[in-house]
């Protein structure tokens, strides 16, 4: 009754979500990362079958096809790469690679320098010291840029692999399939020198997997499989201890996620409702296995056995032969 859904709103507050009349915007970008990857995989499958039938001239030509679709994906890449690494720069000046240690030491040298430059009336060479003094500060404070910006790289994603999350202002539903981290410019306000200043910082972005029903639609029809491109922010999902089973558990339409893409990149669902992401998806993005289990009791709990490929309740797990995939 009411009592039980005043305790869930309280319990589940963090996951509050509107349900508006958007729908996922597709990312061709997304979408060509994720076909290639399936497609590496058939044609894995595919030379293994031809190995294993002795049609070696036949699974010669299907090499064939992975090296050429390998460098597609290497371009790919490369491509993304370049973007996220733009405006890093080189090296920089010699005073760039002393440490901090050193530089204030210099620093303290130039300044003495500089004090007997003035005192003397040696005003040219006043300027030269002043400006390498400047010169090291500007180094200093690069430096301390990049190290912020290695450190927020460092950072672990909010969201995993197989993850089934909310559209925080539309309301649809899906599951990550991708993980990226990108530079982004970004404009932030300096109290001290009371001035907007430009910097940049990293960002995840995820290839999400939108339940059919939000599909975009042209003249009324699907256009097609749909995967979005999301950043983080605009995600969410239940945070512990509320899992995606216990907040949709009992509504199969909202508990489910279907889209033609699934059966290819994960086995089935976990003890929280979540999917398990398939051995070779899992080395792509460089993500640990993780195990949750579901039992009827309701108890959940994780362990070192076999992947779950439990969908909709009781206790179940597979054996590594699903690894292979």
């Amino acid at each position: 009754g009411g009592s039980v859904g005043g305790f869930l709103a309280g319990a589940f507050g963090a996951f509050n979500f509107r349900k508006g009349p958007g729908r996922p915007e597709h990312s061709e970008l997304a979408h060509r990362e994720v076909v290639l990857f399936l497609a590496q995989r058939e044609l894995e499958s595919a030379f293994q079958r031809l190995v294993n039938m002795e049609m070696y001239e036949e699974a010669r030509l299907v090499a064939s096809q992975q090296e050429k679709l390998q460098e597609i994906v290497d371009d790919q890449l490369s491509a993304s790469g370049d973007e996220s690494s733009s405006g890093d720069g080189g090296e920089g000046s010699s005073e760039q690679q002393l440490d901090d240690g050193d530089m204030v030491v210099k620093i303290l040298s130039l300044r003495t320098d500089l004090q007997r430059a003035i005192d003397g009336e040696d005003y040219v060479k006043a300027s030269q010291v002043r400006d390498a003094i400047l010169e090291i500060e500007g180094a200093m404070e690069e430096r301390r840029k990049k190290q912020a910006l290695a450190a927020e790289m460092k950072k672990e994603p909010k969201y995993n692999l197989g993850q089934c999350v909310v559209h925080w202002q539309d309301g649809w539903t899906g599951v990550i399939c991708g993980i990226q981290q990108e530079a982004e410019k970004v404009k932030r306000k300096d109290v001290e020198a009371k001035e907007t200043v430009e910097g940049v910082e990293m960002v995840y972005k995820y290839c999400v997997l939108p339940d059919v029903r939000y599909w975009p639609k042209a003249g009324g029809k699907d256009r097609g499989p749909c995967v979005a491109l999301v950043r983080e922010k605009e995600l969410n999902a239940p945070q512990p201890p509320a899992t995606w089973r216990s907040v949709h558990g009992e509504d199969p339409e909202s508990f489910l996620v279907s889209h033609p893409y699934m059966y290819l990149l994960f086995y089935g669902q976990d003890g929280e409702g979540n999917y398990v992401p398939s051995k070779k998806l899992r080395e792509k993005y460089k993500r640990e296995r993780r195990d949750v289990y579901w039992s009827e009791s309701g108890g959940e709990g994780g362990g070192d056995g076999g992947e779950t490929e439990n969908k909709g309740g009781g206790s179940g797990s597979t054996k590594d032969n699903n690894e292979q995939q």
